[in-house]
């Protein structure tokens, strides 16, 4: 005989969607800014290392940035309008652009009950595995995304509660193989920085879309440009500022200094 899972049914128990929702209407993924003012990038052909600095702003209160600075954001949000829920920093992967054994992704779970039974951070298998079955809501401000847990599709590779504290970088730092996520355009493709790391160092833009696999392309290459939408024009002509990113060349190992407590 098999036991079925019960959630609670009392409204006071319940997660006010509708309220998450128009809390995560407000949230731009994007980190465009960075053309603005161009950062200052530090790259080491040997090792394929680039370090773009100063890259991250870590305010309070975002709504526009990266997918780390947006789960920040709402943490904080989500907490002071909801402060009966439970919130949780995750990091792991969606099913639409960070596949697993690639780039990572932040989002939130958000729950009524305290799903980590004590434990203030956890990257244990078993623990994620039990935490599956809770009845508890993955909130990913980054795509507006408000789905169960159980059937999100997301992978949970690590989870915290309000008694972890995390430190950051304002610089980002890109290992081999790796890209840095700028936007999302109305194609729902997602466009990141690339290394190029030829005899000459560049940057190349990569063109993913929703459970595809990612493309590299200059940014003067007649394809890519003409693949953008009307609508997507401006995004267009930010993209064209990347040859502004001065590149400094060092035979240094390129790390970061985490000095930003959160």
């Amino acid at each position: 005989m098999t036991s079925r899972r019960r959630f609670s049914t009392k409204e006071s128990d319940k997660i006010d969607v509708n309220s998450l929702t128009q809390i995560l209407s407000s949230y731009i993924y994007s980190q465009l800014n960075i053309f603005d003012t161009p950062p200052i990038a530090t790259y080491n052909l040997e090792k394929k290392q680039v370090l773009l600095s100063p890259f991250y702003r870590h305010e309070l209160f975002p709504v526009e940035g990266t997918c780390a600075e947006l789960m920040q954001s709402a943490y904080r949000t989500i907490r002071d309008k909801h402060p009966s829920y439970h919130v949780y920093r995750c990091s792991g992967h969606d099913s639409e652009y960070f596949f697993e054994n690639e780039a990572k992704h932040s989002f939130l779970i958000v729950s009524r009950d305290n799903i980590l039974e004590g434990k203030d951070d956890t990257q244990d298998k078993k623990d994620i595995e039990k935490i599956i079955c809770k009845d508890a809501f993955v909130v990913d401000p980054s795509f507006k995304r408000i789905k169960h847990i159980s059937q999100s599709g997301y992978k949970i590779k690590r989870i915290s509660d309000e008694n972890c504290v995390f430190h950051y970088s304002n610089d980002r730092l890109i290992e081999k193989n790796e890209g840095v996520p700028l936007a999302i355009d109305s194609k729902k493709r997602m466009l990141a920085l690339i290394p190029y790391f030829g005899e000459d160092f560049s940057f190349q833009i990569g063109v993913k879309p929703p459970f595809g696999i990612c493309q590299f392309y200059d940014v003067t290459n007649p394809f890519f440009q003409n693949s953008f939408a009307e609508k997507d024009k401006t995004l267009l002509e930010k993209l064209k500022r990347i040859d502004e990113i001065s590149a400094i060349k060092t035979n240094e190992t390129l790390k970061t200094e985490e000095t930003v407590k959160i």
